[in-house]
């Protein structure tokens, strides 16, 4: 009786491995991706925070202290090295509540936003992000 011996060569292992291993990192990445939005972000100087809201590119502007100093955000986009220009500012202070605006962001350039006291040339806070 003569028996089939199926031969395994160390090249088929080498070759089988890592098509094993990429085929898992690829089912990984696809199931793991998430939406390819960005997530909400806010800046804080100690005296207020500006929020950039990505559902609908709106920004929230707020003085969340009592205390005679007001905040000024600013929306802005850069090419580094190349140029700066802001967009947008929006003050808030004085009043209750946050002051709202919106802007479309677009893809593109690195963008940024900022919130300063107003009037003052220190006390500011930045933050960037891509669209």
């Amino acid at each position: 009786m003569l028996q089939k011996v199926r031969s395994r060569t160390f090249v088929g292992r080498r070759i089988t491995r890592p098509a094993a291993v990429l085929s898992a990192v690829v089912v990984a990445l696809v199931l793991g991706t998430p939406p390819a939005f960005a997530a909400n972000i806010t800046v804080n100087n100690g005296n207020g925070t500006m929020t950039h809201i990505d559902d609908g590119d709106r920004f929230k502007v707020c003085d969340t202290r009592a205390n005679g100093v007001g905040v000024t955000g600013t929306l802005g986009w850069t090419v580094p090295g190349v140029q700066t220009k802001i967009v947008y500012t929006e003050q808030d202070g004085g009043d209750a509540g946050c002051d709202y605006f919106q802007f479309d962001v677009t893809e593109g350039p690195l963008w940024f936003i900022s919130i300063c006291d107003t009037g003052a040339s220190s006390g500011c806070a930045t933050k960037f992000f891509e669209e």
